[in-house]
């Protein structure tokens, strides 16, 4: 982490392949993403048939 910090210039922002190249910062941003998904609801239940795209989503798929 310190080697990619020494690569920067000043003002330069960190990029996601910056983040991905840090191992332990890479592992925390994971298991953060696994206790709390982006994708809420991804569960849930469809109430009525779905009708999307050429695609049909039954009432009850979950």
């Amino acid at each position: 982490q310190l080697g990619i910090l020494s690569n920067k210039l000043e003002g330069d922002e960190i990029t996601w392949k910056d983040v991905k190249s840090m191992k332990y910062t890479w592992q925390v941003v994971q298991e953060t993403l696994r206790l709390y998904p982006s994708i809420f609801g991804s569960f849930r239940q469809a109430i009525t048939d779905i009708h999307y795209n050429g695609y049909i989503i039954p009432k009850g798929w979950k």
